[in-house]
């Protein structure tokens, strides 16, 4: 892999990588403090893959959430 292949990979799945990492990162300092927090974990990760892949598709993040609140809150 070159330089050239670094760079799309970046481009096309940055969001995502920067949101898990950042995700398993704030999950790893709940997991060093305690064995239960597990469950915290897997939910940071995924928020933070959540979060990168919304930012990959360049959507609006206030747009989603927005949506989702309003379908799970507010449907009759």
């Amino acid at each position: 892999m070159d330089k050239h292949d670094f760079q799309k990979i970046w481009l096309q799945y940055g969001g995502r990588l920067v949101g898990s990492l950042l995700g398993f990162t704030l999950g790893l300092i709940y997991l060093l403090v305690g064995f239960w927090k597990m469950l915290f974990f897997a939910l940071l990760v995924g928020l933070g893959f959540f979060v990168g892949k919304q930012i990959d598709r360049k959507e609006d993040l206030k747009k989603v959430i927005d949506t989702i609140i309003l379908e799970k809150w507010m449907r009759r």
